[in-house]
C-alpha cells in the first residue's frame, strides 16, 4: 500500500497524537480519514458547483415571467 510522509514538529505531532487518541483512533487511522473526507469534500463541492452553473444557465435562458 502506498505511504505518505508527513513533517511535524514535536509539538505538533503531540497535539495530533492526543486528538486521534481522544477520537479513540490511532494518528495513523486519524491521518487517513481526514485525508480522504477532504478529497471527497472536495469532489463534492466540484459537483455542486457545476450543478449550480447548470442550473444558473438554465435560469437565464428561462422566460422574463419565471424569473
Amino acid at each position: 500500500m502506498p505511504k505518505i510522509t508527513v513533517e511535524l514538529t514535536p509539538e505538533e505531532l503531540a497535539e495530533v497524537n492526543e486528538h486521534a487518541r481522544s477520537l479513540g483512533k490511532s494518528t495513523r487511522a486519524l491521518a487517513h480519514d481526514l485525508l480522504v473526507a477532504d478529497a471527497q469534500r472536495a469532489a463534492f463541492l466540484r459537483s455542486v458547483d457545476k450543478g449550480i452553473e447548470i442550473g444558473m444557465a438554465a435560469f437565464a435562458d428561462a422566460p422574463e415571467g419565471w424569473r
